[in-house]
């Protein structure tokens, strides 16, 4: 019994993630004036995701991030630094940031949850978006986890992101 209580929350992870299907997270901080969407649960095996934000603070300009995500049985410790490359239709794109040492967590007891972020432009967004082939490496402390790749689908939704989440200029500067 206790062990089925502590498998629900994987099986729910697990389940979302391979169902399929656009989902796009919103959420509005009304204190700190900030509205994040994040589009995510692309799963490239061996319990990594990747999720795409948009972050937009208080004075408006959009910023844009990959979020590398792991969940399993083991600590990864995804490495600060270029950790996260991305091979675009044979093209290599690096992404540096500072690993996943501030958003580790013991889930359950027996399962653990790590994401890093990193910092992308709109165009590389764009880019991974419309390639036909893109596959992922994440460094890890103990090693890399090699050419996971992004599937068709995924990356037609991704294009649907950043359709549906252009850019926006900051106040008081003008559209072009």
């Amino acid at each position: 019994m206790r062990l089925t209580l502590l498998a629900i929350p994987f099986l729910i992870v697990l389940g979302c993630a391979t169902t399929g299907g656009y989902h796009i997270r919103s959420r509005h901080d009304a204190v700190h004036g900030y509205t994040v969407h994040r589009f995510g649960e692309m799963p490239i095996g061996n319990g990594f995701f990747v999720d795409a934000r948009r972050y937009i603070p208080r004075d408006g300009g959009a910023t844009y991030s990959l979020i590398a995500r792991y969940f399993g049985p083991h600590w990864v410790y995804i490495s600060p630094g270029e950790s996260l490359v991305l091979l675009v239709d044979g093209e290599r794109l690096g992404f540096s940031g500072e690993g996943s040492a501030p958003y580790r967590q013991v889930v359950c007891s027996r399962f653990v949850y790590e994401e890093a972020c990193y910092d992308v432009t709109f165009e590389q967004l764009c880019r991974i978006a419309g390639a036909r082939n893109v596959t992922v490496d994440i460094r890890t402390e103990g090693g890399a986890f090699r050419e996971m790749p992004l599937a068709a689908k995924d990356l037609e939704d991704l294009g649907r992101f950043t359709r549906e989440y252009p850019p926006v200029a900051p106040s008081g500067a003008r559209n072009r």
